[in-house]
């Protein structure tokens, strides 16, 4: 018969991709009172995982269909965001998947070839997400730091172009997922044992985390710099470029907040199944890997509300698209706030 203990595996293979999963077997032996602090925290990730997919896929709409809309009127960074809000929803698509095989106590009813796709989806959204925050970042140091250096480069054909090589590369790095996951014989969708796939995991946390983690803490700190040495003159232009840089600070924190775990953990686990690490077995690292997988997949329902909080473009085109009384509140309340911040 199947205890909830097997929410904890559930969570784990998600997390599944980048290292192997023979600690899933071996998993804690839990006494009754665990088995009843599960059985709260199965109801609780259902409940979050469906409230992830239902304002995520909300949040991220709006944002697509504003950046479509104002499409004339593009900033740089614009582009970025869309893409970013395009990488979220198709994420978004397979949550339900996911919720589904939750509330089967980690079972995979969807085939193989479904473990394969939605597992790839998430790679691609893990690593998409990251470069477009580097890109963002990127193009806040061009146009601050650089300035007149970089006009000709700074065009919305560059950005297009950069923004096709961000999907292509990050499909190319995802594309492992189709040779190592697979549905066990016990229903489960997850990644085969092997070498080859422990050695492509620490690779990809270098890669697809820490140097984009590192351009983007070099462009922001630069930015910082910049403005700081500029922060006397208040006129209309510089408030603007603080504006950009606090939107782009605050999805950057989120990220961090949403994925680092996830990486630290993902790449101590690799590191201890292939006995680089000697760690107890009945370690807690199971449970704070699970957790950290599940505040991973929340990220993409934030970016959204950020956007339309503390960009003023982009709550002005939000209120444009609501109806005229609803738009009258919004903005109402949103002056009334202002008025204490």
């Amino acid at each position: 018969m199947c205890t909830d203990n097997t929410v904890i595996n559930m969570c784990l293979n998600y997390s599944d991709f980048f290292f192997n999963d023979s600690f899933m077997t071996n998993f804690f032996n839990l006494s009754e009172p665990m088995d009843d602090i599960l059985s709260g925290f199965h109801t609780f990730l259902i409940t979050a995982y469906t409230l992830v997919f239902f304002f995520g896929t909300v949040g991220n709409i709006l944002v697509i269909c504003i950046v479509l809309k104002k499409h004339q009127r593009q900033r740089l960074v614009d582009i970025f965001i869309g893409h970013l809000a395009v990488a979220d929803m198709v994420f978004l698509i397979t949550l339900p998947l996911w919720t589904a095989s939750l509330s089967l106590h980690g079972l995979w009813p969807f085939g193989n070839f479904m473990c394969k796709l939605a597992s790839y989806v998430i790679c691609v959204n893990m690593f998409s997400s990251i470069y477009f925050l580097t890109c963002m970042s990127v193009d806040r140091f061009m146009a601050i730091v650089l300035a007149l250096d970089t006009r000709r480069v700074r065009t919305k054909r560059y950005a297009q172009g950069t923004a096709l090589f961000v999907w292509l590369f990050s499909m190319g790095l995802g594309i492992h997922v189709f040779f190592f996951r697979a549905v066990d014989g016990n229903g489960h969708c997850v990644d085969d044992l092997s070498l080859a796939k422990t050695v492509f995991s620490l690779l990809i946390r270098v890669i697809a985390f820490l140097l984009p983690l590192l351009t983007i803490g070099i462009c922001y700190t630069s930015v910082a710099i910049k403005l700081h040495q500029h922060f006397q003159q208040n006129n209309r232009v510089e408030w603007k470029k603080r504006r950009s840089l606090r939107v782009g600070l605050w999805i950057l924190a989120l990220f961090l907040l949403a994925w680092l775990p996830f990486n630290v953990l993902v790449t101590i686990q690799t590191l201890r199944e292939s006995g680089y690490l000697d760690l107890d077995p009945d370690t807690k690292l199971e449970h704070g890997l699970a957790l950290a997988t599940c505040l991973a997949f929340s990220n993409s329902c934030i970016n959204p509300f950020i956007y339309f909080w503390l960009d003023g473009c982009m709550r002005r085109q939000l209120l444009g698209l609501l109806p005229y009384k609803v738009a009258g509140m919004a903005s109402r309340r949103r002056s009334s706030l202002t008025l204490y911040t």
